[in-house]
């Protein structure tokens, strides 16, 4: 059964919009992604203060939890997203098809 991936994103208006893409966009080499989908919503009166969101389909669970602990992922986790998102900017799930 598939994993589908939800992350919804509150980026900070100073982020570097297009590094923070083409960061998020290079996690489609991490083993087991079979489709990666992210951008900008153009819906703000229903997003919360979300501006942005990813959807990553995967093979299964054991797929999610090796993407979830892959080296490049962490990475761009750590020295991309976190700083480039607000305090509060980050709501993840993980659901199966």
């Amino acid at each position: 059964m598939t994993v589908t991936h939800i992350v919804l994103f509150k980026v900070k208006s100073d982020t570097n919009v297009k590094h923070f893409e083409e960061q998020v966009q290079s996690l489609t080499k991490v083993p087991g992604v079979q489709k990666l989908s992210f951008g900008q919503t153009f819906k703000t009166q229903r997003s919360k203060g979300y501006t942005h969101a990813l959807v990553v389909e995967l093979a299964d669970k054991a797929a999610l939890e090796t993407y979830a602990t892959d080296e490049h992922h962490v990475s761009v986790i750590q020295n991309t997203i976190i700083p480039g998102v607000e305090p509060d900017g980050i709501l993840a799930m993980d659901i199966e098809n």
